[in-house]
């Protein structure tokens, strides 16, 4: 106010307030006009405005005619606005921005005569908001007032906002430098100013809690402030809100600060914005770019030459008509295109309506769909595609771009295929599509059951030399590709196969080689190597992603790990939707069965067993798998008969297709029991030792599972060697479910002989791992000869506990920091004070899983 105070003595006065849009200049010159009333002072205002800059003496008639002036001094203002300017002689110059028409000095003594009168009778405050907008005939009138104000009580204010736009010379090189003038600028508010004021508004709660986040969004602006707190106090809500307040609050700053363009090409270049982009896309110099982002940065708007927050450029971008922002994001992609940016980042900018349909245009959105499903972003691949078949007018290039669409959305679930597979059998009989598109479209015909379309397919493959073998692998009752008779290969030849083929494809998403070289891994009992070929998974996509989950379940069931094989199941079946899965529900059924039978969840398990599985899954290998869940959960529930069924279509199926591999699918161990159950030893024994026969001796975990069948069927005499091997293999191989199923009909066999203490140490052992795989098995019997364990001493306890869950003795060594030698000589006292022979025999002095590695 001290310009005020100044005027008020008879010096007369200059104040130029200048700042950016929103940041308060129309309030102050508001607060002065009540200072000013209150002190005596005559006030006029005038608001210049982009309209009328070009109607002389448009701000002046708003000045002259305020109430203040007398009836003869409006009657005087009227006629020299209408009679002597008129009349009067134009001088007119050429300036630097325009044609000047000079008004005459009569107009302007005048004019300046009538306001100056006014200060005779009390301090004259004259505030013009947006100055830069007021006429040239206007700024004159006020140019010469200033001159002859002098010891006047006269104090002129006028505002400009910070915009794109130079104002003209007058106002900065003439009345700027006049004596007494000074310029006042506004700047946003600091972070603490943004407190406060929310303080005033809020409370101090919700400012502490929110001053950060609406300090980044308003950038200290107080329009945007303003505008923020009305959108939050409208939706009652306690966090930020971006409403229709703060996006009309954006705009207006655009519009005072004249840099909507700038604003446009920020918001839609977004990311990707460079000066040299924005150049190109604004279409303007340098100098008018330099202005307009300085006018921005100062109304809060970017920061670091980028728009400061995302609720800006949503404004922005909200603000424009759809055909405007479409156009602008079809040039974006035009320039990014020209300018040789990567496929990904042009294709941002065509996923909006009305876009170019431009072979260029059409490729980079294939390229970025490409992109995307390597990385596993099967969402943005399929939209991109689909714009790419909106955008499509050649109907070659629009089968091809289907095909890519359909492989997308496979990856997300496969049921969507179908609407494609009409136009993409087309292209391929049209010639449009290769060839070779025809076998993945019989893969997934076969997958979805769609048996008949596939086989017609097939036969018209017949002579195209397309190569059949993974469909007469995966769907051998469909397919007949490969003779019936064909042999397996070889474990070893298999397993090589599988290693391979993981070399080659990783387990990147769509690579469903992978994940069939991985399962191979499974079912040849080559548990570690298929883990670590899971371990090491890149990006998946929802279909990979739940088929990993099945692989894992798999890895984890073989192991006695129920309850996270079954999470693993069931997170997979999410992944995917039901009409997805097609024949490969079978696996999931089968997988999620398996872990419900083995932890006695039989009512669960009945109700997977009941489910509806597509007819053609039975042509597949995943029958096997899920028929012999199926088998074994009747056997589990007492039904002999209906597993013996199932059990034998299983090898009936195996023994068709050359799959009867005992390691993927042991279903003579199974079909065993079943018979033994329905009272026929005999045809048990047969079907144990045909498996026996199959796999020959070693420590895997089908021959751990092949030597408990064996033993079953056995006479007593050989009973116990056959069980001690089976303890043996499995206890190498790591099934410590199956392990437990060993461990107690050993020691059922001890207890029938009569050897209680073994029996009893056999059975906890067995009782505590089957719990650990999480069976809930019976209580243990009460031990009648008393504890033998309280005879080890802590030490002796700690090895026995290890070497009793399966760990090596150099494994013991390095987990208790002891020697080799240490722990064998721990293990001997054991035995000795245990009575027992060798380490299956040994209890597990442990319920909990130990920690020792890790």
């Amino acid at each position: 106010m001290r310009l005020f105070h100044s005027a008020q003595r008879g010096s007369s006065a200059v104040g130029w307030i200048e700042g950016a849009a929103g940041t308060g200049k129309t309030s102050l010159l508001q607060a002065v006009a009540e200072r000013a009333f209150q002190a005596g002072a005559v006030f006029l205002n005038a608001s210049a405005s982009r309209v009328e800059s070009v109607v002389p003496f448009s701000v002046i008639r708003q000045l002259l005619h305020s109430p203040h002036l007398t009836p003869d001094e409006r009657e005087i203002a009227d006629t020299v606005l209408a009679v002597d300017w008129l009349h009067a002689p134009q001088d007119r110059t050429t300036g630097e921005f325009d044609i000047v028409s000079r008004v005459p000095a009569a107009v302007l003594s005048r004019l300046a005569g009538i306001l100056l009168d006014i200060s005779q009778r009390a301090t004259l405050v004259i505030g013009v908001d947006d100055a830069h907008h007021a006429d040239l005939a206007s700024l004159q009138v006020l140019l010469f007032l200033t001159r002859q104000a002098g010891n006047n009580r006269v104090l002129v204010l006028m505002t400009e906002c910070v915009r794109a736009t130079r104002s003209h010379p007058l106002l900065h090189a003439d009345l700027l430098h006049l004596s007494g003038a000074r310029r006042i600028q506004l700047t946003p508010l600091s972070p603490h100013g943004v407190a406060t004021t929310l303080a005033a508004r809020l409370g101090g709660a919700a400012a502490v809690r929110l001053a950060g986040d609406f300090h980044a969004a308003s950038g200290g602006n107080p329009l945007l402030l303003k505008a923020l707190i009305d959108d939050l106090t409208l939706g009652a809500s306690d966090t930020v809100v971006y409403g229709e307040s703060y996006r009309q609050a954006v705009l207006t700053c655009l519009y005072h600060a004249e840099s909507t363009p700038l604003a446009q090409a920020l918001a839609v270049l977004d990311e990707d914005a460079s000066p040299a982009l924005v150049e190109e896309f604004v279409h303007r110099d340098a100098e008018w770019i330099g202005q307009a982002a300085l006018a921005l940065r100062a109304a809060g708007l970017t920061s670091d030459d980028r728009l400061r927050h995302p609720a800006v450029s949503a404004a922005i971008l909200g603000g424009m008509r759809p055909a405007l922002r479409a156009k602008l994001q079809t040039r974006a992609a035009e320039i990014l295109h020209s300018n040789g940016a990567p496929s990904a980042v042009v294709a941002r900018h065509l996923l909006a309506p009305r876009q170019t349909k431009a072979p260029w245009a059409i490729q980079v959105l294939r390229e970025a769909a490409g992109q995307a499903l390597g990385d596993a972003d099967v969402h943005r691949a399929v939209g991109l595609l689909k714009q790419a078949l909106r955008d499509c007018d050649e109907e070659d290039q629009g089968t091809v771009v289907r095909l890519d669409l359909a492989r997308a959305e496979w990856q997300a679930n496969p049921a969507c295929v179908v609407r494609h597979l009409p136009y993409l059998v087309r292209g391929v009989r049209a010639g449009t599509l290769p060839a070779a598109t025809a076998v993945t479209l019989a893969s997934w015909m076969l997958w979805l059951g769609r048996a008949e379309e596939a086989q017609a397919l097939h036969a018209e493959l017949a002579g195209s030399g397309a190569d059949l073998t993974g469909l007469a692998l995966l769907h051998p009752g469909i397919i007949d590709g490969l003779p019936a008779t064909t042999p397996p290969a070889t474990p070893d030849a298999a397993v090589s196969h599988a290693v391979v083929a993981l070399r080659e494809h990783g387990t990147q998403p769509g690579e469903l080689m992978s994940m069939l070289a991985i399962a191979t891994l499974i079912h040849l009992d080559r548990i570690d190597q298929a883990e670590r070929a899971c371990d090491v998974a890149g990006p998946l996509t929802p279909l990979t992603g739940a088929l990993l989950h099945l692989l894992r379940a798999s890895i984890l069931l073989r192991r006695g790990a129920l309850e996270p094989a079954l999470a693993h199941a069931r997170d997979g079946l999410v992944l995917v939707p039901t009409d997805g899965w097609g024949v490969a529900i079978g696996t999931a059924l089968a997988v999620t069965m398996s872990a419900l039978t083995a932890m006695g969840r039989h009512e669960e398990a009945e109700e997977h067993a009941a489910a509806p599985v597509p007819e053609a899954m039975y042509q597949t290998p995943h029958a096997a798998l899920y028929l012999h869940a199926r088998g074994r959960h009747h056997l589990a529930t007492n039904r002999p008969e209906l597993a013996a069924a199932e059990l034998a279509r299983c090898g009936t199926l195996l023994r068709r297709w050359g799959m009867d591999v005992p390691s993927f699918v042991p279903w003579r161990a199974d079909l065993a029991m079943a018979h033994l159950a329905l009272g026929e030893p005999e045809t048990a024994r047969t079907l144990a030792g045909e498996q026996y026969a199959m796999i020959g001796s070693g420590t895997s975990r089908t021959h751990g599972i092949t030597l408990r069948a064996l033993a079953a069927v056995a006479e007593p005499a050989e009973r116990q060697r056959l069980l001690r091997g089976a303890v043996k293999a499995l206890e190498r191989c790591g099934d410590r479910l199956e392990l437990s199923r060993a461990l107690g009909e050993l020691s059922a066999l001890y207890r029938e002989r009569g050897k209680s203490a073994p029996a009893h140490t056999l059975a906890e052992r067995a009782r505590v791992l089957a719990a650990g795989c999480g069976v809930v098995s019976r209580p243990a019997e009460p031990d009648h000869d008393g504890d033998p364990l309280t005879e080890l001493s802590e030490a002796e306890r700690r090895v026995a506990a290890l070497a009793a869950q399966g760990y090596t003795n150099s494994q013991i060594a390095h987990a208790l920091h002891v020697t080799t030698s240490t722990v064998e000589q721990h293990l001997t006292r054991v035995y000795r004070k245990l009575k027992i022979k060798c380490r299956a025999d040994l209890p597990l002095l442990s319920r909990e899983p130990s920690q020792a590695f890790g």
